[in-house]
């Protein structure tokens, strides 16, 4: 089953870059509506798989976690380099505080807060307390590192 899916991925992925090669050639350089949808369509949805496959208490540990965060990273920097876009950029940006914010994260009270102490741990290489903010509402703690 995940070969299959995954095949279905790669595939996904490949008719949308032939797509962006066609569309986009590299005389114009980036198309940003065009990044910001095959972003959407390939990372986003391999992301969901492998969160979908980790246990949903986990999703607050961020060993658990890292892998998959960093083939999303890897996934719209390698995308971008394809269709000659800058990265990172306000559209990968705009990705990341999205899956946030459909995770939940707008149900907590410090989201603002917690996202950026997320963007600035991450920066860092650390990672502080209220740096979970799509943790359950009941669950208040640090990630786990």
């Amino acid at each position: 089953m995940k070969f299959v899916s995954s095949m279905a991925l790669l595939l996904k992925a490949g008719l949308l870059l032939l797509l962006a090669a066609r569309v986009c050639p590299s005389v114009t350089g980036c198309n940003r509506r065009l990044y910001e949808t095959v972003i959407n369509n390939f990372c986003l949805e391999q992301f969901q798989l492998d969160m979908g496959r980790l246990n949903s208490g986990l999703w607050c540990t961020w060993p658990e976690t890292m892998e998959i965060y960093e083939g999303l990273t890897n996934c719209t920097y390698q995308l971008a380099l394809r269709m000659e876009c800058f990265w990172p950029n306000r559209v990968v940006d705009g990705f990341f505080m999205q899956i946030h914010r459909s995770s939940g994260v707008e149900e907590q009270t410090h989201t603002r807060d917690a996202l950026l102490n997320l963007i600035e741990g991450l920066g860092d290489g650390l990672l502080t307390s209220s740096s979970c903010p799509w943790c359950s509402s009941g669950e208040q703690g640090s990630l786990q590192v």
